[in-house]
Protein backbone atom coordinates (compact mmCIF):
# COMPACT_ATOMS: atom_id res chain seq x y z
CA UNK A 1 0.00 0.00 0.00
CA UNK A 2 1.32 3.43 -0.94
CA UNK A 3 2.49 5.65 1.90
CA UNK A 4 3.28 9.35 1.74
CA UNK A 5 3.29 10.86 5.21
CA UNK A 6 7.00 10.37 5.91
CA UNK A 7 8.03 11.75 2.56
CA UNK A 8 5.80 14.80 2.66
CA UNK A 9 6.85 16.09 6.05
CA UNK A 10 10.51 16.23 5.13
CA UNK A 11 10.19 18.44 2.04
CA UNK A 12 11.37 22.06 2.11
CA UNK A 13 9.01 24.98 1.37
CA UNK A 14 8.20 26.17 -2.11
CA UNK A 15 11.32 24.72 -3.77
CA UNK A 16 10.24 21.10 -3.95
CA UNK A 17 6.63 21.83 -4.93
CA UNK A 18 7.57 24.21 -7.72
CA UNK A 19 10.21 21.81 -9.01
CA UNK A 20 7.57 19.09 -9.29
CA UNK A 21 4.84 21.13 -10.95
CA UNK A 22 7.13 23.35 -13.03
CA UNK A 23 7.08 21.07 -16.12
CA UNK A 24 3.27 21.15 -16.11
CA UNK A 25 3.23 24.94 -15.96
CA UNK A 26 6.05 25.46 -18.48
CA UNK A 27 3.96 23.61 -21.08
CA UNK A 28 1.85 26.79 -21.21
CA UNK A 29 4.86 29.10 -21.40
CA UNK A 30 3.22 31.74 -23.60
CA UNK A 31 0.18 32.10 -21.35
CA UNK A 32 2.42 32.25 -18.28
CA UNK A 33 4.40 35.07 -19.83
CA UNK A 34 1.14 36.91 -20.58
CA UNK A 35 -0.03 36.33 -17.00
CA UNK A 36 3.27 37.61 -15.56
CA UNK A 37 3.29 40.66 -17.83
CA UNK A 38 -0.30 41.43 -16.81
CA UNK A 39 0.66 40.90 -13.16
CA UNK A 40 3.55 43.37 -13.57
CA UNK A 41 1.31 45.95 -15.27
CA UNK A 42 -1.32 45.44 -12.56
CA UNK A 43 1.29 45.89 -9.83
CA UNK A 44 2.83 49.03 -11.34
CA UNK A 45 -0.60 50.53 -11.90
CA UNK A 46 -1.56 49.77 -8.31
CA UNK A 47 1.63 51.34 -6.95
CA UNK A 48 1.23 54.45 -9.10
CA UNK A 49 -2.21 55.30 -7.65
CA UNK A 50 -1.01 56.77 -4.28
CA UNK A 51 1.87 58.58 -6.04
CA UNK A 52 -0.59 60.21 -8.48
CA UNK A 53 -2.84 61.10 -5.55
CA UNK A 54 0.06 62.81 -3.80
CA UNK A 55 0.87 64.86 -6.92
CA UNK A 56 -2.82 65.66 -7.49
CA UNK A 57 -3.41 66.90 -3.93
CA UNK A 58 -0.11 68.67 -3.24
CA UNK A 59 0.64 70.17 -6.63
CA UNK A 60 -2.57 70.51 -8.63
CA UNK A 61 -5.00 71.33 -5.81
CA UNK A 62 -3.15 72.88 -2.86
CA UNK A 63 -0.13 74.56 -4.53
CA UNK A 64 -1.05 75.57 -8.10
CA UNK A 65 -4.84 75.43 -7.76
CA UNK A 66 -4.97 74.72 -11.50
CA UNK A 67 -8.32 73.30 -12.68
CA UNK A 68 -6.86 71.93 -15.93
CA UNK A 69 -4.10 70.22 -14.01
CA UNK A 70 -6.67 68.78 -11.60
CA UNK A 71 -8.79 67.43 -14.45
CA UNK A 72 -5.67 66.09 -16.18
CA UNK A 73 -4.65 64.38 -12.96
CA UNK A 74 -8.08 62.81 -12.51
CA UNK A 75 -8.09 61.60 -16.13
CA UNK A 76 -4.62 60.18 -15.63
CA UNK A 77 -5.78 58.42 -12.47
CA UNK A 78 -8.87 57.06 -14.25
CA UNK A 79 -6.65 55.77 -17.10
CA UNK A 80 -4.35 54.05 -14.63
CA UNK A 81 -7.32 52.42 -12.88
CA UNK A 82 -8.71 51.28 -16.26
CA UNK A 83 -5.31 49.79 -17.18
CA UNK A 84 -5.21 48.13 -13.75
CA UNK A 85 -8.69 46.64 -14.33
CA UNK A 86 -7.78 45.30 -17.78
CA UNK A 87 -4.49 43.85 -16.56
CA UNK A 88 -6.31 42.16 -13.66
CA UNK A 89 -8.93 40.64 -15.98
CA UNK A 90 -6.34 39.23 -18.40
CA UNK A 91 -4.15 38.04 -15.52
CA UNK A 92 -7.03 36.06 -14.04
CA UNK A 93 -7.99 34.60 -17.43
CA UNK A 94 -4.47 33.41 -18.22
CA UNK A 95 -4.01 32.13 -14.66
CA UNK A 96 -7.17 30.01 -14.90
CA UNK A 97 -6.15 28.77 -18.35
CA UNK A 98 -2.71 27.67 -17.13
CA UNK A 99 -4.12 26.02 -13.98
CA UNK A 100 -6.85 24.11 -15.83
CA UNK A 101 -4.54 22.97 -18.62
CA UNK A 102 -1.93 21.88 -16.08
CA UNK A 103 -4.63 19.87 -14.28
CA UNK A 104 -5.71 18.12 -17.47
CA UNK A 105 -2.09 17.38 -18.36
CA UNK A 106 -1.30 16.05 -14.88
CA UNK A 107 -4.39 13.86 -14.74
CA UNK A 108 -3.61 12.48 -18.20
CA UNK A 109 -0.02 11.72 -17.20
CA UNK A 110 -1.25 9.97 -14.09
CA UNK A 111 -3.74 7.88 -16.01
CA UNK A 112 -1.25 6.92 -18.72
CA UNK A 113 1.40 6.03 -16.13
CA UNK A 114 -1.06 3.87 -14.20
CA UNK A 115 -1.86 2.05 -17.44
CA UNK A 116 1.80 1.09 -17.75
CA UNK A 117 2.38 -0.16 -14.21
CA UNK A 118 2.56 -3.89 -13.58
CA UNK A 119 0.07 -6.15 -11.84
CA UNK A 120 2.26 -6.18 -8.73
CA UNK A 121 1.72 -2.43 -8.24
CA UNK A 122 -2.06 -2.87 -8.23
CA UNK A 123 -1.73 -5.93 -5.98
CA UNK A 124 -0.30 -3.72 -3.24
CA UNK A 125 -2.42 -0.62 -3.93
CA UNK A 126 -6.02 0.25 -3.15
CA UNK A 127 -8.32 1.29 -5.96
CA UNK A 128 -10.11 3.95 -3.91
CA UNK A 129 -6.84 5.54 -2.83
CA UNK A 130 -5.65 5.69 -6.44
CA UNK A 131 -8.96 7.28 -7.47
CA UNK A 132 -8.60 9.84 -4.68
CA UNK A 133 -5.17 10.82 -5.94
CA UNK A 134 -6.42 11.07 -9.51
CA UNK A 135 -9.35 13.32 -8.54
CA UNK A 136 -9.18 15.06 -5.14
CA UNK A 137 -5.41 15.52 -4.96
CA UNK A 138 -5.19 16.80 -8.54
CA UNK A 139 -7.86 19.43 -7.77
CA UNK A 140 -5.84 20.55 -4.72
CA UNK A 141 -2.80 20.97 -6.98
CA UNK A 142 -4.94 22.92 -9.45
CA UNK A 143 -5.97 25.33 -6.69
CA UNK A 144 -2.33 25.70 -5.67
CA UNK A 145 -1.26 26.57 -9.22
CA UNK A 146 -4.17 28.98 -9.57
CA UNK A 147 -3.54 30.80 -6.30
CA UNK A 148 0.19 30.93 -7.05
CA UNK A 149 -0.37 32.56 -10.43
CA UNK A 150 -3.06 34.88 -9.05
CA UNK A 151 -1.30 36.10 -5.93
CA UNK A 152 2.20 34.70 -5.55
CA UNK A 153 3.65 36.74 -8.43
CA UNK A 154 1.65 39.97 -8.17
CA UNK A 155 1.60 40.29 -4.37
CA UNK A 156 5.41 40.26 -3.89
CA UNK A 157 5.86 42.86 -6.65
CA UNK A 158 3.35 45.18 -4.97
CA UNK A 159 4.82 44.47 -1.52
CA UNK A 160 8.43 45.09 -2.54
CA UNK A 161 7.45 48.03 -4.75
CA UNK A 162 5.48 49.69 -1.93
CA UNK A 163 8.39 49.27 0.50
CA UNK A 164 10.85 50.73 -2.04
CA UNK A 165 8.63 53.77 -2.65
CA UNK A 166 8.20 54.21 1.10
CA UNK A 167 12.00 54.09 1.48
CA UNK A 168 12.24 56.99 -0.96
CA UNK A 169 9.52 58.93 0.85
CA UNK A 170 10.95 58.22 4.30
CA UNK A 171 13.82 55.88 5.13
CA UNK A 172 12.73 55.25 8.76
CA UNK A 173 9.20 54.23 7.79
CA UNK A 174 10.61 51.91 5.13
CA UNK A 175 12.78 50.16 7.74
CA UNK A 176 9.83 49.73 10.13
CA UNK A 177 7.59 48.29 7.41
CA UNK A 178 10.34 45.91 6.28
CA UNK A 179 10.79 44.60 9.85
CA UNK A 180 7.03 44.13 10.27
CA UNK A 181 6.86 42.24 6.94
CA UNK A 182 9.68 39.92 8.02
CA UNK A 183 7.90 39.18 11.32
CA UNK A 184 4.69 38.37 9.43
CA UNK A 185 6.63 35.99 7.18
CA UNK A 186 8.09 34.18 10.19
CA UNK A 187 4.60 33.83 11.69
CA UNK A 188 3.27 32.36 8.45
CA UNK A 189 6.12 29.86 8.33
CA UNK A 190 5.40 28.57 11.84
CA UNK A 191 1.65 28.35 11.22
CA UNK A 192 2.13 26.65 7.85
CA UNK A 193 4.19 23.80 9.30
CA UNK A 194 1.36 22.81 11.62
CA UNK A 195 -1.31 23.12 8.91
CA UNK A 196 0.74 20.97 6.52
CA UNK A 197 0.90 18.03 8.96
CA UNK A 198 -2.86 18.14 9.45
CA UNK A 199 -3.45 18.21 5.70
CA UNK A 200 -1.30 15.10 5.33
CA UNK A 201 -3.70 13.22 7.62
CA UNK A 202 -6.76 14.56 5.81
CA UNK A 203 -5.43 13.48 2.39
CA UNK A 204 -4.74 9.99 3.78
CA UNK A 205 -8.19 9.62 5.35
CA UNK A 206 -9.79 10.84 2.11
CA UNK A 207 -7.98 8.01 0.32
CA UNK A 208 -9.32 5.48 2.85
CA UNK A 209 -12.84 6.87 2.47
CA UNK A 210 -12.73 6.56 -1.33
CA UNK A 211 -11.28 3.05 -1.01
CA UNK A 212 -14.14 1.76 1.14
CA UNK A 213 -16.68 3.45 -1.15
CA UNK A 214 -15.16 1.98 -4.34
CA UNK A 215 -14.84 -1.51 -2.84
CA UNK A 216 -18.43 -1.46 -1.56
CA UNK A 217 -19.95 -0.32 -4.86
CA UNK A 218 -17.82 -2.81 -6.77
CA UNK A 219 -19.26 -5.80 -4.87
CA UNK A 220 -22.75 -4.46 -4.14
CA UNK A 221 -24.39 -7.71 -5.29
CA UNK A 222 -22.27 -9.74 -2.91
CA UNK A 223 -23.08 -7.37 -0.05
CA UNK A 224 -26.82 -7.56 -0.67
CA UNK A 225 -26.85 -11.32 -1.20
CA UNK A 226 -25.22 -11.86 2.20
CA UNK A 227 -27.29 -9.16 3.95
CA UNK A 228 -24.10 -7.29 4.81
CA UNK A 229 -25.48 -3.80 4.21
CA UNK A 230 -25.44 -2.95 7.92
CA UNK A 231 -21.88 -4.26 8.35
CA UNK A 232 -20.57 -2.27 5.37
CA UNK A 233 -22.42 0.82 6.58
CA UNK A 234 -20.69 0.42 9.95
CA UNK A 235 -17.33 0.03 8.23
CA UNK A 236 -17.94 3.13 6.11
CA UNK A 237 -19.13 5.00 9.22
CA UNK A 238 -15.90 4.12 11.02
CA UNK A 239 -13.75 5.49 8.19
CA UNK A 240 -16.10 8.46 7.79
CA UNK A 241 -15.77 9.26 11.49
CA UNK A 242 -12.00 9.01 11.30
CA UNK A 243 -12.03 11.43 8.38
CA UNK A 244 -14.34 13.69 10.40
CA UNK A 245 -11.98 13.58 13.40
CA UNK A 246 -9.02 14.52 11.20
CA UNK A 247 -11.04 17.32 9.59
CA UNK A 248 -12.27 18.62 12.97
CA UNK A 249 -8.73 18.49 14.35
CA UNK A 250 -7.53 20.44 11.32
CA UNK A 251 -10.44 22.88 11.68
CA UNK A 252 -9.61 23.35 15.37
CA UNK A 253 -6.01 24.25 14.64
CA UNK A 254 -6.90 26.26 11.55
CA UNK A 255 -9.61 28.14 13.49
CA UNK A 256 -6.98 29.81 15.65
CA UNK A 257 -4.05 29.79 13.25
CA UNK A 258 -5.84 31.53 10.38
CA UNK A 259 -7.33 34.27 12.58
CA UNK A 260 -3.87 34.66 14.07
CA UNK A 261 -2.41 35.02 10.59
CA UNK A 262 -5.13 37.53 9.69
CA UNK A 263 -4.56 39.33 12.99
CA UNK A 264 -0.89 39.67 12.16
CA UNK A 265 -1.84 40.79 8.67
CA UNK A 266 -4.18 43.50 10.03
CA UNK A 267 -1.93 44.42 12.96
CA UNK A 268 0.96 45.12 10.62
CA UNK A 269 -0.74 48.01 8.79
CA UNK A 270 -2.14 49.35 12.10
CA UNK A 271 1.37 49.54 13.49
CA UNK A 272 2.57 51.06 10.26
CA UNK A 273 -0.25 53.63 10.11
CA UNK A 274 0.31 54.56 13.77
CA UNK A 275 3.99 55.14 13.10
CA UNK A 276 3.11 57.09 9.96
CA UNK A 277 0.63 59.22 11.94
CA UNK A 278 3.24 60.06 14.53
CA UNK A 279 5.75 60.84 11.81
CA UNK A 280 3.28 63.09 9.96
CA UNK A 281 2.49 65.04 13.13
CA UNK A 282 6.16 65.46 14.02
CA UNK A 283 7.32 66.23 10.51
CA UNK A 284 4.29 68.38 9.62
CA UNK A 285 3.84 66.47 6.35
CA UNK A 286 1.60 67.51 3.51
CA UNK A 287 -1.86 66.14 2.82
CA UNK A 288 -0.38 64.43 -0.27
CA UNK A 289 2.14 62.64 1.93
CA UNK A 290 -0.73 61.33 4.05
CA UNK A 291 -2.49 59.95 0.95
CA UNK A 292 0.67 58.47 -0.52
CA UNK A 293 2.12 56.88 2.62
CA UNK A 294 -1.27 55.68 3.86
CA UNK A 295 -2.05 54.13 0.49
CA UNK A 296 1.35 52.48 0.24
CA UNK A 297 0.96 51.12 3.78
CA UNK A 298 -2.30 49.53 2.65
CA UNK A 299 -0.50 48.05 -0.34
CA UNK A 300 1.92 46.43 2.08
CA UNK A 301 -0.87 44.95 4.20
CA UNK A 302 -2.98 43.56 1.33
CA UNK A 303 -0.16 41.53 -0.31
CA UNK A 304 0.76 40.15 3.11
CA UNK A 305 -2.80 38.88 3.53
CA UNK A 306 -2.78 37.39 0.02
CA UNK A 307 0.56 35.71 0.62
CA UNK A 308 -0.82 34.22 3.84
CA UNK A 309 -3.65 32.62 1.82
CA UNK A 310 -1.17 31.30 -0.74
CA UNK A 311 0.93 29.88 2.07
CA UNK A 312 -2.06 28.07 3.58
CA UNK A 313 -3.00 26.71 0.12
CA UNK A 314 0.58 25.52 -0.27
CA UNK A 315 0.33 23.41 2.87
CA UNK A 316 -2.66 21.53 1.42
CA UNK A 317 -0.87 21.20 -1.91
CA UNK A 318 2.33 19.77 -0.46
CA UNK A 319 0.75 16.50 0.66
CA UNK A 320 -1.33 16.31 -2.54
CA UNK A 321 1.77 16.84 -4.69
CA UNK A 322 3.64 14.16 -2.75
CA UNK A 323 0.81 11.64 -3.19
CA UNK A 324 0.39 12.34 -6.91
CA UNK A 325 4.09 12.33 -7.75
CA UNK A 326 4.66 9.19 -5.70
CA UNK A 327 2.62 7.42 -8.37
CA UNK A 328 4.29 9.26 -11.26
CA UNK A 329 7.72 8.37 -9.87
CA UNK A 330 6.84 4.71 -9.33
CA UNK A 331 9.06 2.96 -11.87
CA UNK A 332 7.60 0.56 -14.38
CA UNK A 333 8.75 -2.82 -13.13
CA UNK A 334 8.05 -4.44 -16.50
CA UNK A 335 9.15 -2.52 -19.57
CA UNK A 336 10.95 -2.92 -22.86
CA UNK A 337 14.68 -3.48 -22.56
CA UNK A 338 16.93 -1.20 -24.65
CA UNK A 339 16.98 -2.45 -28.22
CA UNK A 340 13.94 -4.70 -27.77
CA UNK A 341 12.76 -6.21 -31.05
CA UNK A 342 9.31 -7.06 -32.30
CA UNK A 343 8.23 -10.61 -31.53
CA UNK A 344 8.01 -12.66 -34.71
CA UNK A 345 5.64 -15.59 -34.16
CA UNK A 346 5.52 -18.18 -36.92
CA UNK A 347 4.62 -21.41 -35.11
CA UNK A 348 3.76 -20.44 -31.56
CA UNK A 349 6.07 -22.79 -29.65
CA UNK A 350 6.29 -21.88 -25.93
CA UNK A 351 9.13 -22.98 -23.66
CA UNK A 352 9.55 -22.54 -19.91
CA UNK A 353 13.20 -22.98 -18.90
CA UNK A 354 13.83 -23.25 -15.13
CA UNK A 355 11.19 -20.60 -14.46
CA UNK A 356 10.63 -19.52 -10.86
CA UNK A 357 8.55 -16.67 -9.48
CA UNK A 358 7.94 -15.06 -6.08
CA UNK A 359 5.43 -12.40 -5.09
CA UNK A 360 7.43 -11.95 -1.88
CA UNK A 361 11.23 -12.41 -1.88
CA UNK A 362 12.19 -15.81 -0.49
CA UNK A 363 8.69 -17.27 -0.88
CA UNK A 364 8.50 -18.80 -4.39
CA UNK A 365 5.07 -19.73 -5.74
CA UNK A 366 6.50 -21.10 -9.02
CA UNK A 367 9.58 -23.34 -8.72
CA UNK A 368 11.92 -24.40 -11.53
CA UNK A 369 9.26 -25.03 -14.17
CA UNK A 370 10.43 -26.70 -17.38
CA UNK A 371 7.64 -27.10 -19.91
CA UNK A 372 7.19 -26.95 -23.67
CA UNK A 373 3.93 -26.30 -25.55
CA UNK A 374 4.31 -27.29 -29.18
CA UNK A 375 2.55 -25.41 -32.01
CA UNK A 376 -1.12 -26.35 -32.13
CA UNK A 377 -0.83 -28.32 -28.89
CA UNK A 378 -3.37 -27.92 -26.07
CA UNK A 379 -1.78 -28.16 -22.64
CA UNK A 380 -3.95 -28.13 -19.53
CA UNK A 381 -2.65 -27.07 -16.12
CA UNK A 382 -4.47 -28.54 -13.14
CA UNK A 383 -3.88 -28.61 -9.40
CA UNK A 384 -5.35 -27.61 -6.09
CA UNK A 385 -6.17 -23.97 -5.33
CA UNK A 386 -3.00 -21.99 -4.64
CA UNK A 387 -0.76 -24.35 -6.59
CA UNK A 388 0.31 -21.53 -8.96
CA UNK A 389 -1.77 -22.31 -12.08
CA UNK A 390 -2.95 -18.77 -12.89
CA UNK A 391 0.38 -17.28 -11.85
CA UNK A 392 2.17 -19.50 -14.35
CA UNK A 393 0.15 -18.37 -17.36
CA UNK A 394 0.32 -14.70 -16.21
CA UNK A 395 4.09 -14.90 -16.74
CA UNK A 396 3.68 -15.43 -20.50
CA UNK A 397 2.24 -11.97 -21.34
CA UNK A 398 4.64 -10.53 -18.72
CA UNK A 399 1.97 -9.39 -16.30
CA UNK A 400 4.61 -10.54 -13.83
CA UNK A 401 8.33 -11.06 -14.41
CA UNK A 402 9.96 -14.42 -13.57
CA UNK A 403 12.31 -14.27 -10.61
CA UNK A 404 14.65 -16.61 -12.49
CA UNK A 405 14.70 -18.64 -15.68
CA UNK A 406 13.23 -17.57 -18.99
CA UNK A 407 10.24 -18.06 -21.25
CA UNK A 408 10.69 -18.42 -25.01
CA UNK A 409 8.19 -18.09 -27.86
CA UNK A 410 9.55 -19.53 -31.10
CA UNK A 411 13.02 -19.33 -29.53
CA UNK A 412 12.75 -15.64 -28.60
CA UNK A 413 13.13 -14.63 -24.96
CA UNK A 414 9.97 -12.68 -24.13
CA UNK A 415 12.02 -10.22 -22.03
CA UNK A 416 13.95 -9.20 -25.12
CA UNK A 417 10.96 -8.36 -27.31
CA UNK A 418 8.60 -5.39 -27.11
CA UNK A 419 5.65 -5.72 -24.75
CA UNK A 420 3.29 -4.47 -27.47
CA UNK A 421 4.28 -7.19 -29.96
CA UNK A 422 4.27 -9.88 -27.25
CA UNK A 423 0.77 -9.09 -26.01
CA UNK A 424 -0.50 -8.61 -29.56
CA UNK A 425 0.41 -12.25 -30.21
CA UNK A 426 -1.46 -13.59 -27.17
CA UNK A 427 -5.19 -14.11 -26.69
CA UNK A 428 -6.58 -14.39 -23.16
CA UNK A 429 -9.96 -15.64 -22.00
CA UNK A 430 -10.41 -15.80 -18.24
CA UNK A 431 -13.11 -16.89 -15.81
CA UNK A 432 -13.84 -13.26 -14.89
CA UNK A 433 -14.84 -11.88 -18.25
CA UNK A 434 -14.08 -8.17 -18.43
CA UNK A 435 -16.36 -6.13 -20.67
CA UNK A 436 -16.27 -2.37 -21.03
CA UNK A 437 -19.32 -0.14 -20.65
CA UNK A 438 -20.36 0.17 -24.28
CA UNK A 439 -22.05 -1.70 -27.11
CA UNK A 440 -21.53 -5.36 -27.93
CA UNK A 441 -19.86 -4.27 -31.17
CA UNK A 442 -17.35 -2.12 -29.23
CA UNK A 443 -16.59 -4.99 -26.89
CA UNK A 444 -15.93 -7.49 -29.67
CA UNK A 445 -13.79 -4.97 -31.57
CA UNK A 446 -11.94 -3.84 -28.42
CA UNK A 447 -8.29 -3.42 -29.42
CA UNK A 448 -9.23 -3.27 -33.11
CA UNK A 449 -11.81 -0.45 -33.35
CA UNK A 450 -11.33 -0.12 -37.10
CA UNK A 451 -12.58 -3.69 -37.73
CA UNK A 452 -15.07 -4.23 -40.51
CA UNK A 453 -18.69 -5.09 -39.55
CA UNK A 454 -18.56 -8.36 -41.51
CA UNK A 455 -15.51 -9.50 -39.55
CA UNK A 456 -17.26 -8.74 -36.25
CA UNK A 457 -20.28 -10.79 -37.28
CA UNK A 458 -18.06 -13.63 -38.53
CA UNK A 459 -16.19 -14.01 -35.23
CA UNK A 460 -19.46 -13.67 -33.29
CA UNK A 461 -20.89 -16.59 -35.29
CA UNK A 462 -17.75 -18.65 -34.71
CA UNK A 463 -18.05 -17.94 -30.97
CA UNK A 464 -21.73 -19.03 -30.94
CA UNK A 465 -22.67 -15.46 -29.97
CA UNK A 466 -24.41 -14.14 -33.11
CA UNK A 467 -27.78 -15.79 -32.45
CA UNK A 468 -28.27 -14.34 -28.97
CA UNK A 469 -26.91 -10.94 -30.06
CA UNK A 470 -29.43 -10.44 -32.87
CA UNK A 471 -32.26 -11.30 -30.46
CA UNK A 472 -31.31 -8.34 -28.27
CA UNK A 473 -33.32 -5.09 -28.71
CA UNK A 474 -30.57 -3.26 -30.59
CA UNK A 475 -28.49 -6.20 -31.74
CA UNK A 476 -24.80 -5.38 -31.92
CA UNK A 477 -25.57 -1.83 -30.76
CA UNK A 478 -27.01 -3.06 -27.45
CA UNK A 479 -25.29 -1.51 -24.43
CA UNK A 480 -23.95 -4.22 -22.13
CA UNK A 481 -23.55 -2.07 -19.00
CA UNK A 482 -20.46 -1.74 -16.83
CA UNK A 483 -18.54 -5.06 -16.66
CA UNK A 484 -21.27 -6.62 -18.81
CA UNK A 485 -23.79 -6.97 -15.99
CA UNK A 486 -26.77 -7.04 -18.38
CA UNK A 487 -25.58 -10.33 -19.93
CA UNK A 488 -25.38 -13.85 -18.55
CA UNK A 489 -22.06 -15.47 -17.75
CA UNK A 490 -22.18 -17.66 -20.86
CA UNK A 491 -23.04 -14.69 -23.08
CA UNK A 492 -20.17 -12.65 -21.67
CA UNK A 493 -17.75 -15.53 -22.25
CA UNK A 494 -18.85 -15.92 -25.87
CA UNK A 495 -18.27 -12.19 -26.48
CA UNK A 496 -14.81 -12.58 -24.93
CA UNK A 497 -14.12 -15.54 -27.22
CA UNK A 498 -15.29 -13.53 -30.24
CA UNK A 499 -12.94 -10.74 -29.16
CA UNK A 500 -10.05 -13.23 -28.95
CA UNK A 501 -10.94 -14.72 -32.36
CA UNK A 502 -10.87 -11.27 -33.91
CA UNK A 503 -7.40 -10.74 -32.48
CA UNK A 504 -6.34 -14.01 -34.16
CA UNK A 505 -3.50 -14.75 -31.72
CA UNK A 506 -0.79 -17.36 -32.22
CA UNK A 507 -0.77 -18.17 -28.49
CA UNK A 508 -3.94 -18.70 -26.45
CA UNK A 509 -4.27 -18.57 -22.67
CA UNK A 510 -7.47 -19.86 -21.04
CA UNK A 511 -7.76 -19.23 -17.32
CA UNK A 512 -10.77 -21.15 -15.97
CA UNK A 513 -12.70 -19.99 -19.04
CA UNK A 514 -15.73 -22.22 -18.23
CA UNK A 515 -15.23 -22.53 -14.49
CA UNK A 516 -18.19 -20.33 -13.47
CA UNK A 517 -20.74 -21.61 -16.02
CA UNK A 518 -23.59 -24.07 -15.69
CA UNK A 519 -23.45 -27.28 -17.72
CA UNK A 520 -25.67 -25.96 -20.54
CA UNK A 521 -23.71 -22.72 -20.94
CA UNK A 522 -20.45 -24.65 -20.59
CA UNK A 523 -21.31 -26.86 -23.54
CA UNK A 524 -22.02 -23.87 -25.79
CA UNK A 525 -18.91 -21.98 -24.64
CA UNK A 526 -16.73 -25.09 -24.89
CA UNK A 527 -17.78 -25.53 -28.50
CA UNK A 528 -16.74 -21.92 -29.16
CA UNK A 529 -13.45 -22.50 -27.34
CA UNK A 530 -12.71 -25.55 -29.47
CA UNK A 531 -12.95 -23.34 -32.56
CA UNK A 532 -10.73 -20.74 -30.87
CA UNK A 533 -8.09 -23.29 -29.84
CA UNK A 534 -7.83 -24.97 -33.22
CA UNK A 535 -4.34 -24.61 -34.67
CA UNK A 536 -3.07 -22.47 -31.77
CA UNK A 537 -0.61 -23.25 -28.97
CA UNK A 538 -3.00 -23.25 -26.03
CA UNK A 539 -2.25 -23.22 -22.34
CA UNK A 540 -5.39 -23.68 -20.29
CA UNK A 541 -5.96 -23.59 -16.55
CA UNK A 542 -8.89 -25.72 -15.46
CA UNK A 543 -10.42 -26.44 -12.12
CA UNK A 544 -13.26 -28.48 -13.61
CA UNK A 545 -11.35 -31.55 -14.78
CA UNK A 546 -14.11 -32.75 -17.13
CA UNK A 547 -12.88 -30.07 -19.57
CA UNK A 548 -9.23 -31.20 -19.77
CA UNK A 549 -9.50 -34.75 -21.01
CA UNK A 550 -9.25 -33.55 -24.62
CA UNK A 551 -5.90 -31.81 -23.90
CA UNK A 552 -2.79 -33.08 -25.66
CA UNK A 553 -0.94 -32.92 -22.37
CA UNK A 554 -2.00 -32.37 -18.77
CA UNK A 555 0.42 -30.74 -16.32
CA UNK A 556 -0.26 -31.24 -12.61
CA UNK A 557 1.04 -28.51 -10.30
CA UNK A 558 1.47 -28.79 -6.55
CA UNK A 559 2.97 -25.97 -4.46
CA UNK A 560 4.36 -24.38 -7.63
CA UNK A 561 6.10 -27.50 -8.94
CA UNK A 562 5.26 -29.93 -11.72
CA UNK A 563 4.55 -33.26 -10.03
CA UNK A 564 2.93 -35.12 -12.95
CA UNK A 565 2.64 -34.70 -16.72
CA UNK A 566 0.96 -36.75 -19.44
CA UNK A 567 -2.34 -37.50 -21.14
CA UNK A 568 -5.55 -38.12 -19.21
CA UNK A 569 -5.22 -41.90 -19.67
CA UNK A 570 -1.54 -41.93 -18.64
CA UNK A 571 -2.14 -39.89 -15.50
CA UNK A 572 -5.15 -41.96 -14.49
CA UNK A 573 -2.98 -45.08 -14.85
CA UNK A 574 -0.40 -43.53 -12.50
CA UNK A 575 -3.06 -43.24 -9.77
CA UNK A 576 -1.24 -40.23 -8.35
CA UNK A 577 -2.24 -36.63 -7.67
CA UNK A 578 -4.28 -36.23 -10.87
CA UNK A 579 -6.15 -39.49 -10.24
CA UNK A 580 -7.02 -38.25 -6.75
CA UNK A 581 -8.29 -34.89 -8.07
CA UNK A 582 -10.44 -36.62 -10.70
CA UNK A 583 -12.00 -38.96 -8.15
CA UNK A 584 -12.67 -36.10 -5.72
CA UNK A 585 -14.66 -34.30 -8.44
CA UNK A 586 -16.59 -37.41 -9.35
CA UNK A 587 -15.23 -37.44 -12.91
CA UNK A 588 -14.50 -40.93 -14.19
CA UNK A 589 -12.50 -42.17 -17.15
Amino acid sequence: MLQTSTRTSSRPGFTWELRKVRPLIVERKTEIIYALVCALIYSLATLSVPVIFKYLVDEAILTRKDLKLVLLGFFGLALVLFIRLGAQAFRLYYSYSVAYNATVSLRQRLFEHLQQLSYSFFDRSRLGDLMSRLTNDVIVIQNFILSSLEDFFAAPVILVGAIIVLFFLNFRIGIVILIVSILVGIGLRIAGSRIRKLNDKIRKSEGELTTVLAESLNVIRLIQSFNMEAHMSEKFLEVNRRHLQDSIRAARVTSYLLPLVEFIGFLAPLVIITIIGVWIIIQRSTVGDIFAIGGLAGFVANPLNKLSRVFVTLQSARSAIARVFEILETPREIRDVPGAKKLEVTLGRIEFQDVSFSYTPGEPVIKKINLTIEPGEIVAIVGESGSGKSTLINLIPRFYEPTSGKILIDGQDIREVTLASLRASIGIVSQETILIHGTIRENIAFGRPETDELDIIAVAKAANAHDFIIRLPKGYDTMVGERGVTLSGGERQRIAIARALLKDPKVLLLDEATGALDSVSEAVVQDALNKLMYGRATLMVAHRLSTVRMASKIVVLSAGEIVEMGSHAELMALQGVYHKLVRLQGVYA
